[in-house]
């Protein structure tokens, strides 16, 4: 019947009845009155149907979160290829990830509302940014009542070496650029950010696994603990790959009043070809690797350029080292 409604002939549902059972996969539910299913079998029929049916236009809203993982990725797959034959889909969600990964222009709406359109990854990292503010908010407005974790992170944290007062580093110019994408509650502010090769050149171009330094000059005014963090995002807006103290097994950085901390990371870029840009973040946590306070975050503080990979091109976004045998038999 619901196909019936889509369009499809009696003779199309009947060629494609198998293929749409097969992927709502519900098992012998399928011979069962539609009155006996769960909400989630009906969504997984109701999903099937409209893939068989060959929409130009298909909306989809928050179905993805029906299912198991195998269900899900199933539907993502379908949902590329309707795009790949030239149709449209609306696809509304909460899941940033399948957004930025699906979808090239976006919608975000509130109370019914639009608060900002355009490109896919701009505008979930909006979302993002709002709903971290809100939680800042909701921070400081129960701090009073709340238990934070932080006061278990190891007092012992080392003292920021002296060196960094000759090194630290301000840009007015820096500051500038980044002050549309930047926010947080300002306790501690990132006043210039660095991409540099080995010899500490810039680097506005990199080579595919170049060793590189991420450094980050910050000045805090809190006693606190506090995570640098930095995250390297493609186009879309995906992270793809990121570090901070706790993944690297190391103690929260120990603020104090006025002062300047240097941090550098080391790392490597086994990137595909294309441009990205380094998200940087200085939070405090509330609950270890649950909620954190954001004191400052700054999207797009660094953009470069990678280049392809001589030898075998990617098409992944990240390459890691392999082996690979060979067995005649």
């Amino acid at each position: 019947m619901n196909a019936a409604v889509l369009g499809l002939s009696k003779g199309e549902i009947d060629a494609r009845f198998d293929a749409i059972a097969a992927f709502a996969d519900i098992g012998d539910f399928i011979e069962q009155p539609v009155k006996t299913y769960s909400s989630g079998m009906f969504v997984r029929l109701a999903f099937a149907v409209n893939v068989g049916s060959d929409p130009e236009v298909m909306i989809v809203d928050e179905a993805l979160a029906v299912g198991d993982m195998n269900f899900q990725a199933k539907c993502m797959t379908a949902l590329r290829r309707i795009q790949e034959r030239g149709a449209t889909v609306l696809f509304v969600s909460h899941d940033i990830g399948a957004i930025k990964s699906l979808c090239s222009r976006c919608i975000y709406l509130e109370r019914g509302t639009i608060k900002s359109f355009g490109a896919a990854g701009d505008v979930a990292e909006h979302y993002v940014r709002e709903m971290r503010e809100e939680m800042n908010a909701n921070h400081a407005k129960y701090s009073a009542c709340q238990v934070s974790n932080a006061s278990s992170v190891d007092s012992s944290s080392p003292a920021v070496s002296d060196i960094y007062k000759e090194t630290f580093k301000t840009s007015e110019e820096f500051q500038k650029r980044v002050a549309s994408f930047r926010y947080g509650t300002g306790e501690a502010r990132i006043t210039y950010a660095e991409l540099l090769d080995e010899n500490g050149d810039n680097i506005v171009s990199a080579d595919f696994d170049q060793s590189v330094l991420i450094k980050i000059y910050f000045e805090c005014s809190p006693d606190s603990h506090i995570s640098s963090n930095y995250y390297i995002l493609d186009d879309k807006k995906n992270l793809i790959i990121g570090a901070g103290p706790r993944q690297l097994g190391l103690p929260l950085i120990a603020s104090a009043n006025k002062r300047r901390i240097v941090v550098t990371y080391r790392t490597r870029l086994p990137l595909q070809e294309g441009i990205y840009s380094i998200q940087l973040q200085l939070t405090r946590p509330i609950v270890h690797d649950e909620t954190a306070e954001f004191l400052d975050v700054i999207d797009d503080a660094i953009v470069f350029r990678m280049g392809r990979r001589s030898g075998g091109r990617l098409w992944t976004k990240v390459f890691l080292p392999n082996s690979m045998e060979v067995e005649c038999l």
